[in-house]
C-alpha cells in the first residue's frame, strides 16, 4: 500500500500535474496485487504446515519387534530377531560392534524445492492477474465518471455549509497543485435545490401577478385585485415549543391530579382562533354545552374524552379530535398533552354530522381524487378524506404529489398541520415560504397565491366557510 500511494503521487512529483486516471488505476492495481499476495501466502502456508505435519507423524505398521536378551558374562549380547522395515533401529551394547538398522529416508529436499517454485509461480500469476483486473476496471470506471461527480462524491452526504467549505478547501488544494478548478464551480450553485427553486418560483409568481395570471383571466379578476390579496400565516415547530408557551397555570375545576395548562395563539380573525395548548396530567369536566366547535391534532400525550352518556374516546399522538358545538363531557389526561387547535364560532347546526366527540386518523383513509385540472407544471394528483363536518366546519386530511398550481381569491379559510412533505407557498407579492413537516399554516379567506409541491404533501386540515 505504500507503493500504491507513491504511485498516486508520482505524476504530481514529476510533472506538476494532478493525479491522472492511469495513476489512480495503478494504485488500485498495486493494492489488489498486495491483497492477493497476502491471501495466497496465508493459504499456501496453511497447506505446507499440514503437509509437514503429515510427514512427521507417519507411523509404519510393525510386524515383529526385535528383542535383545540380557547379556551373559563373557558373551556379547545379540538380537534374537531379524530387523523389520519400519521398526525402530536397534544397537548392540557398547562392548560389542555397533549395528544400526534405519528405514529409508524421504527426499524432502527435492519436494521442498519443487513445491517452492510452484508456489512462487502461482503467487506471481495470481498477483499479476489481480493487478491487471483492478487496473483495467479502475481505468475504465474513472474515465467514465464526470468530473463533477468525482469532485463531489466525498461530500454528498454532508450539509450545505460543510460541502461548500470542503469544496473551497479542495479548490485551494487543486490550485496549489496546478490543477484546473473549473469543475468545482458549477455544483456549488445547485446544491440547495429548494433555495434555487424558491427564487425561480418568486420570479414566476411576480410575472404571474403582473400579468394577472391565466386563472385570473378566466374568472375576470384584475391584476390589482390579486396584488391586494392577504398573506398566509405560518408557525414553525419552534413557535409552539413548550418553552415558547405562556406560563403554566393550574386549572381550577380539576377533580383529580393537578393539571397545569399553557398556550400560545397564532391566528385570530373573524370566527377562527388558532393556537397551541399544553396540559399536564389530571382530570376535569369540560365546558357544558360548549359554545364553539374545536378541532385539535395531538402532537404528544395520551388520555380520553368522555361524552355525557359515558361513551369514552381514547386519543394519543397522531390523532385528530373534534369537539362539536354543544358537546358536554369530561377530560382525563394520563400523559401531558401538547396539541395544535382550531376553535370556530358558528351558528347552531341541528343537522351536523358530529353529534358527539370524534377521534380518528383521516390520513389513513385517503381516497384518490385524480389529477388537478388547474396545474401549470408537473402532474399533481390529490387525495383526501373527511373526518367530520359540523355546519361550516369541515375536518379531514389531504395529500398532493409534486407539481404546482395557482390559487385565486379562495372562498374559505383553511388551517392545516403538515404531517409529511415539502412545498412552497407564495403570496401575491412574490414572497415565498418553505413549508414542511411540523408547520402550521393559515390560508385566510380571499388569499391568492400558489402552491408548489416539491415532495408529496400530507396534512390534516380544517376548512371554515364563513
Amino acid at each position: 500500500f505504500f507503493f500504491a500511494e507513491m504511485a498516486s503521487l508520482l505524476p504530481t512529483a514529476m510533472h506538476g500535474a494532478p493525479q491522472s486516471n492511469y495513476a489512480d488505476a495503478l494504485r488500485w492495481g498495486v493494492a489488489a496485487a498486495a491483497t492477493t499476495a497476502v491471501v495466497a501466502l496465508c493459504f499456501l502456508g496453511t497447506g505446507n504446515a499440514q503437509q509437514s505435519l503429515l510427514y512427521s507423524t507417519a507411523v509404519k505398521p510393525v510386524t515383529s519387534v526385535p528383542t535383545t536378551p540380557l547379556p551373559v558374562a563373557g558373551k556379547p549380547a545379540h538380537a534374537s530377531a531379524a530387523p523389520v522395515f519400519g521398526a525402530r533401529p536397534t544397537a548392540r551394547l557398547q562392548n560389542g560392534p555397533q549395528q544400526m538398522q534405519m528405514r529409508p529416508a524421504l527426499d524432502t529436499a527435492s519436494i521442498s524445492q519443487d513445491g517452492g517454485w510452484s508456489q512462487i509461480l502461482l503467487l506471481s500469476c495470481a498477483s499479476a492477474a489481480a493487478a491487471a483486473a483492478a487496473f483495467v476496471w479502475r481505468a475504465i470506471k474513472r474515465s467514465a465518471e464526470p468530473a463533477e461527480y468525482i469532485a463531489l462524491a466525498p461530500y454528498s452526504s454532508e450539509s450545505l455549509e460543510r460541502r461548500q467549505r470542503l469544496l473551497e478547501r479542495e479548490k485551494q488544494y487543486r490550485a496549489s497543485m496546478g490543477a484546473p478548478v473549473a469543475v468545482l464551480e458549477r455544483p456549488t450553485a445547485a446544491m440547495d435545490s429548494d433555495a434555487e427553486r424558491r427564487q425561480r418560483l418568486i420570479r414566476e409568481q411576480q410575472q404571474y401577478v403582473q400579468s394577472g395570471g391565466a386563472a385570473g383571466a378566466d374568472t375576470g379578476l384584475k391584476a390589482e385585485v390579486v396584488k391586494g390579496g392577504l398573506e398566509f400565516s405560518l408557525a414553525r415547530p419552534e413557535y409552539f415549543s413548550l418553552s415558547a408557551l405562556s406560563t403554566p397555570e393550574a386549572r381550577k375545576n380539576a377533580d383529580w391530579g393537578t393539571p397545569h395548562q399553557a398556550s400560545r395563539p397564532l391566528y385570530k380573525e373573524g370566527a377562527c382562533n388558532v393556537g397551541s395548548w399544553f396540559c399536564s396530567e389530571g382530570g376535569f369536566p369540560g365546558s357544558p354545552n360548549r359554545p364553539t366547535t374545536e378541532m385539535f391534532y395531538v402532537m404528544e400525550g395520551e388520555g380520553k374524552l368522555t361524552d355525557l352518556d359515558g361513551t369514552e374516546h381514547p386519543w394519543g399522538p397522531g390523532d385528530t379530535v373534534v369537539l362539536p358545538k354543544g358537546w358536554s363531557g369530561r377530560w382525563d389526561i394520563s400523559k401531558p398533552i401538547h396539541k395544535v387547535f382550531v376553535v370556530v364560532s358558528h351558528p347552531e347546526t341541528p343537522q351536523a354530522d358530529c353529534g358527539k366527540c370524534v377521534v380518528g386518523r383521516p390520513i389513513e383513509q385517503l381516497m384518490v381524487k385524480g389529477d388537478r385540472g388547474d396545474a401549470d407544471h408537473g402532474m399533481p394528483r390529490g387525495a383526501s378524506a373527511k373526518l367530520c363536518q359540523d355546519g361550516p366546519v369541515t375536518v379531514g386530511a389531504w395529500e398532493c404529489t409534486p407539481g404546482g398550481f395557482p390559487v385565486v381569491n379562495r372562498p374559505t379559510t383553511e388551517i392545516f398541520y403538515i404531517l409529511e412533505g415539502v412545498c412552497f407557498l407564495t403570496n401575491p407579492d412574490g414572497s415565498a415560504q418553505r413549508v414542511t413537516a411540523g408547520d402550521t399554516v393559515v390560508l385566510p379567506k380571499g388569499w391568492s397565491g400558489r402552491w408548489d409541491v416539491i415532495e408529496t404533501i400530507r396534512k390534516v386540515f380544517v376548512v371554515v366557510a364563513e
